[in-house]
């Protein structure tokens, strides 16, 4: 199962097909692709390319995708 397939599979109630970062509740502003998490939220979480389900690869904090 595909990382999209499973964001949409585990994420009823969320928009269907937009950035998992939409639906979090960490998300400062999503023009400037800001958060809690990130100065800048890297694209392959952005694109639903990876799930932001446990800390990213440098990331300098603990905080991940929680819904809002």
């Amino acid at each position: 199962m595909s990382i999209i397939d499973r964001w949409n599979a585990d994420s009823q109630g969320f928009l269907y097909g937009f950035s998992q970062c939409i639906n979090c509740k960490h998300l400062i502003d999503y023009k400037s692709k800001s958060c809690k998490a990130f100065e800048e939220i890297p694209k392959a979480l952005l694109n639903n390319d990876e799930w932001h389900d446990k800390p990213y690869l440098n990331q300098d904090n603990e905080i991940i995708f929680e819904p809002k």
